[in-house]
């Protein structure tokens, strides 16, 4: 190993620092320990005190093949959803310009959607209400890898043949990618600028932003950009890469020192006045007057007696998330280039240190107590939503994870409910007399209810009859369906085989507990399927008829 590169590992493990060493930045420094061993990649901290830049460090390599540390100031991360707010910001811009109005359908301001769109206005879709799906298991299942060159153009096909909505427009908080993507063809459409030109003239310029931008091409050369990582199966990390080029709902890359001058100028109102701060943080009403969490972007909530402002987002290998506390002018921002890193629990720790002198006491646990609860030990799923939790006891305790975001120890807040891990996510489980019934999921404002279901055990002669071709009108892609290694597996163009395990009659769970249910005609043969994945929406499948 030559001298610059053993110099370079050795300032990997001695954190970058922008600020004096005192009692709460050690602690902090202790939280990020893990994230800053050798050769592993890590995490970007920025921290704002009373509404300026007080704090921020980084822990980790930016780049494992060059061993170059991460620098909060220069590393450039990929901030994934984290770029909504932007989209948000830039549409009540253009509002407060007067050039467009949250309530217009977005069929007014983007051409080529389907009447389908035509209820769905930029208020739905800021708060994700719109039903708009989400176009990233679409363009995948279709055969588009994340390897593969992507655009606006391949989603806007997509959504040309949507004939219905996940739920009607004002009904439901559902997630959406595709959303955001759409506000920001709006932005584009009303402005007559790239929404990349858009927002660094509106936004980043202003905010002096200056290594903040929109990645409008595979071939951008970044300087400072960090590479992605995933953990492999041998205890260290795989690269991983992304060649898709759309945008409004994520692609924005940035600097934790950058982000920092982002929530700072929220604080005190720089674009756009404290009336679009605001507005950005009210929270959604559904059609019957419920209020959400969701608001226009970023997700409102309570922590530990003071109100907050989350916003997180993971692609690629890159997972970030902002914390705000906007009454407090506090925020943390966590960048990280590492999929497993758990940057919002991280990030309510650092706010434990920061506030520790506002924020109110945990709250004791009520209820049923939090140790093994063997009656509620099991699988549970919602087969039409994609929703998969399992229910396990270990450690003392009783553990749930839903194979995708929501994992933690459940501590009882009340009878029969449960807060997972460090996170504001809920667990409820409704009883028939001591069985358990249903297990009710609430993140943010998505709430799923489970029932308890059981594996069947299937001879290959039962999994041939789900064998065969399919195909979906939805994203125009035939798909096959395979025995492979005594397991059911989908194929399609591009798309390697994705083993499937059973998990309830004519249904079979994947990676990321996504979920295929297969249907069946009148004299019982298998006619086709859906594949849903929690959050993420559902697509329809015929089975093709054998050709003689």
């Amino acid at each position: 190993m030559d001298c610059v590169r053993a110099s370079a590992l050795l300032l990997a493990l001695l954190p970058v620092a922008v600020s004096a060493q005192d009692d709460r930045t050690k602690q902090v420094d202790a939280l990020f320990a893990d994230y800053a061993k050798p050769l592993t990649p890590g995490c970007a901290v920025g921290v704002m005190q009373e509404g300026k830049p007080a704090y921020s460090r980084g822990y980790g390599l930016a780049s494992l093949e060059l061993g170059v540390p991460i620098d909060p100031a220069r590393t450039v991360f990929d901030v994934a959803s984290l770029a909504k707010p932007f989209t948000a910001m830039s549409v009540l811009l253009l509002e407060q310009d007067g050039k467009l109005s949250v309530d217009d359908s977005i069929r007014k301001h983007v051409s080529g959607l389907p009447e389908v769109f035509q209820p769905v206005t930029l208020r739905h879709l800021l708060h994700h209400t719109g039903g708009a799906g989400d176009y990233t298991p679409e363009l995948v299942f279709g055969g588009v890898g994340m390897e593969d060159v992507a655009g606006a153009d391949d989603v806007m096909r997509l959504l040309a043949r949507r004939t219905s909505l996940t739920a009607p427009p004002g009904t439901r908080y559902e997630y959406s990618n595709t959303g955001y993507f759409l506000l920001g063809r709006a932005v584009e459409s009303v402005s007559g600028k790239t929404l990349p030109e858009f927002a660094r003239e509106r936004i980043f310029k202003p905010l002096g932003m200056e290594r903040t931008r929109y990645l409008e091409s595979r071939t951008a050369v970044i300087p400072g950009r960090a590479s992605s990582y995933s953990p492999d199966d041998k205890g260290g990390y795989a690269l991983v890469s992304s060649n898709w080029e759309m945008y409004g709902d994520s692609s924005v890359m940035s600097t934790a020192d950058d982000m920092l001058r982002w929530a700072a100028g929220l604080h005190v109102g720089t674009v756009g006045g404290a009336e679009l701060t605001a507005a950005l943080q009210t929270r959604g009403k559904l059609n019957d007057g419920t209020q959400i969490k969701a608001a226009r972007s970023v997700a409102m909530d309570m922590y530990r007696g003071r109100p907050i402002a989350v916003s997180t987002g993971a692609w690629a290998g890159f997972i970030a998330n902002q914390l705000r506390f906007p009454e407090d002018g506090f925020a943390v921002i966590t960048l990280c280039n590492r999929s497993d890193a758990d940057v919002e629990g991280i990030g309510r720790k650092v706010a434990d240190i920061y506030l520790a002198d506002r924020l109110l006491p945990v709250t004791a646990d009520t209820g049923r107590a939090a140790g093994p609860v063997p009656s509620v030990i099991g699988t549970y799923a919602n087969l039409e939503e994609g929703a998969v939790g399992t229910v396990s006891a270990k450690d003392n305790g009783i553990w749930f994870s839903d194979g995708r975001f929501t994992n933690g120890r459940l501590t009882a807040v009340g009878k029969d409910r449960y807060q997972i891990g460090d996170t504001p996510s809920r667990l409820a489980f409704g009883f028939d007399g001591s069985t358990p019934r249903t297990a009710t999921l609430l993140v943010d404002d998505f709430v799923v209810e489970m029932v308890p279901v059981k594996a069947p055990s299937l001879t290959p002669a039962a999994l041939s009859e789900y064998a065969g071709k399919y195909t979906s009108h939805a994203i125009d892609a035939e798909a096959t369906v395979v025995v492979q290694d005594g397991k059911l597996a989908y194929t399609g163009r591009r798309v390697p085989p994705i083993p499937f395990a059973p998990i309830a009659p004519d249904a079979f769970v994947g990676p990321g507990d996504s979920i295929i249910h297969f249907s069946r005609d009148a004299s019982g043969k298998v006619a086709g399927f859906t594949f849903a994945m929690q959050r993420v929406g559902r697509i329809s499948f015929d089975r093709l008829k054998a050709t003689p």
